[in-house]
Parts: C-alpha cells; sequence; structure tokens
C-alpha cells in the first residue's frame, strides 16, 4: 500500500512539474510525434508512470526534448517521510524564551501556539480531514501536544528523513529536473525543484529548499511559484480561486556562481503546499566537453539549535551543525553537461 501511494504522489508531483516544463521546448523543433508516439518515447526515457497523467501538450512537449537528445532530460527525486512528534513534543513543554533561545522567531512562536491550541479544540474526524491522518496518528499527536513534568530539554538530533514511513508522519514530495539546452555552443541547462506536502507537518516553520552546482556557472530567469494543491480544494468542495492562499512569501539567497536557497515562510497556508523553482544556469565560454554534478536537497526547520544552510561549489550542501536545526530529504543528484 505504501508503495501505492508513493507511485501516486509520484504522478501528481510530475504532473505539476511538467505543467512549467514547455518553455525548455523550441517552437521550431523537426519533429512532432503524436501522443501515442510521445507516450511511447517517455516508457522507453523511464517514465511510464507519468503517461497517462500527463496532457496531450505535456507529452509532446517532453517527448520533442527527448528526441532531440534522449540524455538531455532527467529526473531525480521520490516520496520522503519524517516523524514529528519528537518536534511536537518539544515544541509544548519548551517556553517561549527556551525556543527563542534555539532560534525560533515570535512570530512563528505565536503561529504555532495557535495550531496547537486548533488541533487540541478540534474533533478527531475535522483533524483527519484537515491534516490527512488517521485516527491512530491524531491519538499520537494529541498525546504530544500534552505538557509532562517528565520532559526535560534535551538538544534534537538531525533527522534525515527516510522512504520508509513512520505513524503520524510526515510526508514530502521532493524532485530535481534537468533539460539541458544542447542547441547552443555554451553551457545552458534549466532546472526544476519541486516539492509537495503529501501529508504536512502539523508544526508550520521555515524552510528551504537549496541547489549547489559546480563548474562556475551563473544563474538567471530565477523563480518560486508555490499553491495549494488542487486536490486539497476538489476534495473539500472548495472552489480553486477560494481564500486558501495560493502563494507564500518567499525569499531567495544566493551563493554567487555555486548555488542559492529558496527560503519559504511555511507558516503561510500551509495545507498540502505545493512549489516549483525555476532557474537557468549557464556560462557564456564555449563548452569544454565535460559535465558537473547539480545537486538538491529540502530542509524543514526544526526546534533546534540552527545552524544555517552553507552551499560551496564543491557542489556540496552543509545543513547546520552536524545536521541540527533541520529534517531534510535526502539528496537530489543529476549531472549535466558543460
Amino acid at each position: 500500500m505504501r508503495v501505492l501511494r508513493g507511485a501516486v504522489a509520484f504522478l501528481l508531483s510530475l504532473t505539476i512539474i511538467t505543467a512549467s516544463m514547455s518553455f525548455w521546448v523550441e517552437a521550431t523543433s523537426q519533429t512532432v510525434p503524436s501522443e501515442e508516439e510521445a507516450e511511447v518515447i517517455l516508457q522507453r526515457h523511464g517514465f511510464p508512470a507519468i503517461v497517462e497523467k500527463m496532457d496531450v501538450r505535456q507529452k509532446i512537449d517532453l517527448a520533442r526534448m527527448i528526441l532531440k537528445n534522449p540524455d538531455a532530460v532527467h529526473v531525480s527525486g521520490g516520496i520522503s517521510h519524517f516523524d514529528e512528534l519528537a518536534e511536537v513534543e518539544a515544541f509544548t513543554n519548551l517556553s517561549d524564551q527556551e525556543l527563542r533561545n534555539k532560534g525560533i522567531s515570535q512570530k512563528e512562536i505565536e503561529t504555532n501556539r495557535k495550531n496547537v491550541e486548533a488541533v487540541l479544540s478540534a474533533t478527531d474526524e475535522e483533524l483527519m480531514r484537515e491534516y490527512g491522518r488517521s485516527q491512530e496518528e491524531i491519538k499520537l499527536i494529541r498525546m504530544a501536544m500534552t505538557p509532562s513534568e517528565e520532559y526535560y530539554n534535551k538538544e534534537l538530533d538531525g533527522n534525515i528523513v527516510t522512504s520508509s514511513g513512520y505513524i503520524a508522519d510526515s510526508s514530502l514530495g521532493f524532485y530535481l529536473i534537468d533539460a539541458s539546452d544542447l542547441t547552443v555552443n555554451h553551457p545552458c541547462t534549466h532546472l526544476a525543484v519541486v516539492f509537495e506536502w503529501l501529508k504536512e507537518p502539523v508544526l508550520a516553520l521555515e524552510d528551504e529548499m537549496v541547489v549547489a552546482w559546480g563548474g562556475g556557472l551563473h544563474s538567471q530567469n530565477i523563480s518560486l511559484n508555490c499553491y495549494i494543491a488542487p486536490n486539497f480544494l476538489k476534495e473539500r468542495n472548495l472552489p480553486l480561486d477560494s481564500d486558501y492562499p495560493t502563494t507564500v512569501p518567499y525569499n531567495i539567497e544566493k551563493t554567487p556562481d555555486c548555488g542559492l536557497k529558496y527560503v519559504i515562510d511555511i507558516q503561510y497556508g500551509n495545507r498540502f503546499i505545493c512549489g516549483i523553482g525555476n532557474l537557468t544556469i549557464y556560462k557564456n565560454t564555449p563548452r569544454i566537453k565535460d559535465d558537473t554534478e547539480v545537486i538538491a536537497q529540502y530542509a524543514h526547520e526544526t526546534i533546534s539549535l540552527n545552524g544555517g544552510i552553507t552551499i560551496s561549489a564543491t557542489p556540496s550542501i552543509t545543513i547546520g551543525w552536524n545536521g541540527l536545526g533541520f529534517s531534510y530529504s535526502p539528496q537530489r543528484h543529476v549531472n549535466i553537461p558543460i
């Protein structure tokens, strides 16, 4: 069943991904496959699961690019899970001052105190509907929100999310897609980093989506679109233009010529939130017939001393102090020509 859920989530996420990919395809392409031909091309390229979920234009656009060069398009990613009960327990039992000492802002504290109150006052049915959790998961979350005299202020270890899943977990889909433009004589690759909270966290803190690359490449055309997943609205019979927020505040922090971070304020409407970050990395010098690595990682802030995230041109991504400060996805890797 977990495999099936993961497959369905993968399909949904890649449907979101392909909606932003049409600009990668040149309208001057001489080869325009039919829908049936496009499906075969995608299957041969390793994407059989997404074929039925893509509309005709999306299938044809991606297939045309693959026809130009089968090695030009890659996807790295999957579904991950992490157990958040320790985080909820820590937030419940620590004072505001203790939380501030760990780097949690007063705004985050106030927002999440309200979240905890809302969870404790809601019915099981409401929570199952709003958070997509089972009755057993809701019971465990409520227990973690109950203050305990036996709780002691311990430092939470950095938590790498896993693919195995936990009871009362949060589920995150995270993907890195690259499409290299080989029609130009200088390195130029379009990247998309995509996240989707399939079961969003109960605590809403600040998240960072990080991309790092080698080769001294520059970046441009940087954007991030975040929104509430349409399925969340449809399942609740809400119009797609309802009052649920369709964008979230974010900042972009660059490390020149080797990476950037999308810093996302997940406090703002964090119900099954999704996002697509797009960027182009390039160099104005001729190709050297070599390649370099691109890596991406999603980091969800935790109640722990936050050492921040740093990027180097190796390329590498360093999370906090020995991983403290965040729960984070496995790294996604692709190689691109330079």
